[in-house]
């Protein structure tokens, strides 16, 4: 190629327009703040609610325990025919029905319902806003999958950790700020996909 000729496409390439360059996503979140606000109220009645059941559920198991010996996941693991199976039910229904309360129980399931409904009227509401950040689609997720308790834990097939992955890098990507949950209410289960390779692997 000549010098002038090289010179030329140089001065054309000049006197062409810039490209625009792509706006970088904007860090901070653009959803209504009495939106994010309500969502947190939620999320925090939700993880005070699961840590009442956790701590009804391990009293129960602990009760059977010391009753039986056989810890409760066994016992509802165990076949219908298993000779001990009859025995052990007749001990949990008892642990139960000493642990019953029909008004407690009448009001946490209004709650319960309550809640259900509540959860799913802020996703919808969340979601209904078009995001315009990262951090916009974060808070859309963490209400899904608020709304969807079973998302995520509903079986452990390779789908499912490849679903689980996915909403775990939306979450580190928005780098919002997790709730105290102890109990893993709203914990992304990670271990999935190393079970899985770990299953092939012994296979």
């Amino acid at each position: 190629m000549s010098k002038l000729s090289r010179r030329t496409l140089v001065t054309s390439a000049a006197a062409l327009p810039a490209l625009a360059a792509p706006a970088a996503a904007s860090p901070s979140c653009t959803l209504p703040p009495d939106l994010i606000e309500r969502f947190v109220r939620v999320r925090a009645w939700y993880l005070e609610n699961d840590a009442r059941e956790s701590q009804r559920s391990g009293e129960i198991d602990r009760q059977f325990y010391a009753a039986t010996g056989v810890p409760c996941k066994q016992y509802h693991d165990m076949d219908h025919d298993d000779p001990r199976r009859e025995e052990l039910s007749a001990v949990f229904t008892k642990i139960l029905k000493e642990m019953q309360d029909d008004d407690v129980e009448e009001d946490e399931q209004s709650e319960a319902d309550r809640l259900c409904h509540e959860r799913w009227s802020v996703a919808e509401a969340m979601l209904n806003h078009e995001p315009q950040s990262i951090v916009d689609l974060a808070w859309q997720a963490e209400a899904w999958l608020l709304a969807d308790l079973e998302l995520l834990h509903h079986n452990h097939d390779h789908s499912q950790s490849l679903l689980g992955m996915f909403f775990r890098h939306i979450r580190t990507l928005g780098a919002l700020p997790q709730p105290d949950d102890p109990f893993g209410a709203l914990t992304i289960v990670a271990s999935d996909a190393a079970n899985d390779e770990g299953d092939e692997e012994e296979a």
